[in-house]
């Protein structure tokens, strides 16, 4: 919805403010899929830009919300690495 709202017809930027705001949600979000703490594009843009009086942007999500999930998404991970560790240690002892 950014890009079209804030795109002319032959793709142009409206202004440098809106060009600089595409480039940095989509950094945002290639960087959470590095990261595996995936965000979705509305995320991102709630993170970037925000909300504003009583008009918000993109899904209600704050930028703590987002850090929570991340965390909780890496927490996850782990402890699924740490069952999997267990539970191979777990065959070693009874093999024993």
């Amino acid at each position: 919805m950014w890009q079209i709202t804030h795109q002319k017809s032959k793709g142009e930027w409206v202004n440098e403010k809106a060009k600089e705001t595409d480039e940095d949600i989509s950094l945002m979000i290639n960087e959470s899929y590095e990261s595996e703490n995936h965000i979705t594009p509305n995320e991102a843009f709630v993170a970037e830009r925000g909300e504003k009086g009583d008009t918000s942007y993109g899904l209600k999500a704050s930028k703590s919300k987002i850090r929570i999930r991340a965390q909780l998404d890496e927490a996850m991970q782990d402890c699924e690495e740490l069952t999997k560790e267990i539970d191979v240690l777990k065959e070693k002892l009874e093999e024993q």
